[in-house]
């Protein structure tokens, strides 16, 4: 566990990547999965900033209660 302001999320670690070493048997005690829970009623929102091919995004995610 970190702050939240400074997590990097490391590459080739999608859901679809971990499903493949699973099913292939190649998946390790190693292999790092990330997520994200949100318990406190008063947030309404998450903001969340990434680069993908060098590029910024920028996306708002509604939390619904």
């Amino acid at each position: 566990m970190g702050s939240i302001e400074k997590v990097t999320i490391q590459p080739d670690t999608t859901p679809l990547t971990q499903f493949e070493n699973l099913n292939n048997g190649t998946a390790t005690e190693e292999d790092t999965s990330y997520g994200l829970n949100v318990v406190d009623s008063t947030i309404n929102s998450v903001n969340i900033t990434y680069r993908y091919l060098g590029l910024l995004f920028k996306k708002t995610v509604e939390i619904s209660h």
